[in-house]
């Protein structure tokens, strides 16, 4: 009779536990966009410049001209023509393929068929212009193996490579390598 209705609602404990649950959540949410930025980027740089390298392997048998792409100690890189008349590599006209820059915080190392071993085979900027990589007039190129990634993951590693006689071929983070067995 003299009995007050219950009151129904939350009470502050159970509002506090649900904002601290829902502000988790939010962080790790956060966090997964955020941190995988330069894992993004630096695939998607990675994505250029294999299909630029596609382009001049592909422009060289077209145009019947050397084709050649050099890396630069700030992880630049420039695409070269061969000048028949002076015998000698020039910068791709303007027009032409256009040369990139990797990210600063990215890693290079290139081996390819003229290196005289180890070290990361890349150019001095003020050097004598000569490509890392050549592409052929016949559809050959330059045997080579480039490697780029992210200085805090030295695990994931994005490849672009070549036999020679087969154009580049990308093989990402995770990729399984081909061990050519049956």
């Amino acid at each position: 009779m003299g009995r007050a209705p219950s009151q129904r609602g939350f009470t502050l404990i159970e509002l506090m536990v649900v904002l601290v649950v829902v502000g988790l959540l939010i962080s790790l949410v956060g966090m997964n966009i955020g941190g995988g930025g330069e894992r993004r980027e630096l695939t998607e740089v990675t994505r250029t410049l294999y299909l630029r390298m596609q382009a001049a392997a592909d422009e060289a048998v077209l145009t019947s001209r050397e084709m050649g792409v050099r890396f630069e100690e700030d992880n630049r890189y420039r695409f070269l023509v061969f000048d028949r008349d002076e015998a000698e590599w020039v910068p791709e006209p303007r027009g032409g393929l256009p040369g990139g820059r990797l990210p600063k915080w990215a890693e290079i190392e290139i081996q390819s068929e003229g290196d005289s071993g180890g070290g990361t085979g890349l150019g001095d900027s003020d050097a004598e212009l000569i490509p890392h990589i050549v592409f052929f007039s016949s559809g050959q190129m330059t045997p080579f193996e480039l490697s780029i990634w992210w200085r805090k993951q030295q695990e994931a590693v994005h490849r672009i490579q070549s036999d020679g006689v087969n154009g580049p071929d990308w093989s990402r983070p995770g990729d399984e390598p081909d061990s050519g067995e049956l």
